[in-house]
Order: structure tokens, then sequence, then C-alpha cells
């Protein structure tokens, strides 16, 4: 298929949003226990391995809308002090999110051989872009430390257009903004839900980027699986 435009998610499609993470926290955590000058002996990377736990474990509820996304930040870091015998406050839960606001960019991981593949993209003639939620400095702030911000022509980001994926209003914003009016465009992300289903229902085909091996719901509208960024780069550059 020779796609005219290709959009991409960021965080687990662009970014290796997992190492992206562990690294930001491990270093935010260490910023939250020296500003409370705490006498407790804590291993880092043991802390981060019961946090990543209790991510996983409240991760259902708060995708289910049974929490909130303060709750579910709250939870999961509470749990984890409380795990290690270590008393905390939801004030330190909220800080360390503040922190991590502050200085993901700087620990940002993108997956290797993204860049190349872009560069190639790009050499072949084909319009990039980012269709992505979140909010809009910590997802610019990413793209620039990261080095890729110059390969999109458009980066359409949620918190500044007020509509979020799975909306199929936002990726009529990129094909908007990107110039096409014709169906050549292909959307990249690792979300079934938010990426593949939004993508199919706003009639555009759809890769799912599926790194960590998730299990789709269903099978819905023209989407390809790929597991690798080479599986990727073979169909894209195609």
């Amino acid at each position: 298929m020779k796609w005219e435009i290709i959009c991409f998610d960021l965080d687990n499609t662009i970014i290796n949003y997992e190492k992206t993470f562990e690294r930001t926290m491990t270093y935010c955590l260490a910023l939250l226990l020296a500003e409370n000058k705490s006498q407790q002996e804590i291993s880092i990377t043991q802390w981060f391995t019961i946090f990543k736990k209790y991510c996983d474990l409240y991760w259902p509820a708060y995708s289910q809308k049974a929490m909130s996304r303060q709750e579910y930040r709250r939870a999961r870091f509470i749990s984890s002090m409380e795990e290690l015998g270590i008393r905390t406050t939801i004030h330190q839960a909220d800080r360390l999110q503040e922190l991590f606001h502050k200085h993901v960019a700087q620990f940002v991981v993108p997956f290797k051989g993204i860049e190349t593949m872009l560069e190639w993209l790009k050499l072949s003639g084909k319009k990039l872009g980012i269709i992505t939620n979140g909010n809009s400095e910590i997802q610019y702030n990413k793209l620039k430390k990261a080095g890729l911000y110059p390969f999109f022509e458009s980066i359409i980001i949620s918190d500044a257009v007020k509509v979020a994926k799975p909306s199929a209003q936002i990726f009529d914003i990129a094909k908007e903004r990107l110039g096409t009016k014709n169906d050549r465009c292909v959307y990249v992300g690792d979300s079934w839900e938010l990426d593949v289903e939004g993508a199919t229902n706003a009639k555009w085909d759809a890769i799912y980027f599926n790194t960590r091996n998730e299990k789709p719901v269903m099978q819905k509208g023209t989407s390809i699986e790929v597991r690798s960024v080479s599986e990727l780069s073979n169909l894209l550059l195609k």
C-alpha cells in the first residue's frame, strides 16, 4: 500500500515509554527523598519493581474509569511505599508526579531504529505527522529532546486541539493540516482502542505497533499488526 500520509502515536510508538518511564521515575523518587530529607534507606531499583507492580494492578480500575487519573497516580505510589514500610502522604504522591512531568523529556528514549526509519520515509517523500493525547508542553519537549521534532510536518496534541483519541475528529484535523482529502493515510499506534479503532473509525488504515505482545480485543477495519521497528520499517518503506 502506497500511503501518502503516515502519522504516529508518540508514547510506546516513537518513544520507548517503558524505558523512559523507569528512568524518569527512579530519578524523581531520588529527588523526592532528598527534598524530604529522608533518612530511610531505600533501594530505588527495588522500589521501582514494586511501584510498577501497583501501576499494573490499578490500571484496569483507571482504564475502566473506576479511578480518576489522580487517584490512580496516588494509589500506585502510596501502595508501593507502604509495602516498603515507609509512611507517605498524598502530597508526596502529587509531588512525585509533578517532578515526573518536569523531568521526563530529559530521559526520553526513542525506539532503536526509529530515527533511521523516519529519515528514509522523509527521503521517499512521505508526509509525516504525530497524533497524540497528552499535555502539549510535555509531548513537544519529548520530541525535541529525542531530536525527532524536525521529521514531522504536523504535530497534533489533544491538549492543544481540545479533542482526544479515539475521536475521529482528531484524525480529521491531522488530514486537514497535512493537506490531503484522499484516503491514502495510515496511523501507527500501540493502543488497540485509542489508535487502531480510532483511526479505522476515521476511515484511515491502521498499523497496530504491538511491541508488548498484547492481545487485540477484536479485528476491525483495515489494520495490520507489527511487533518491531524493523517490521514497521519494512511495511512502510515498501
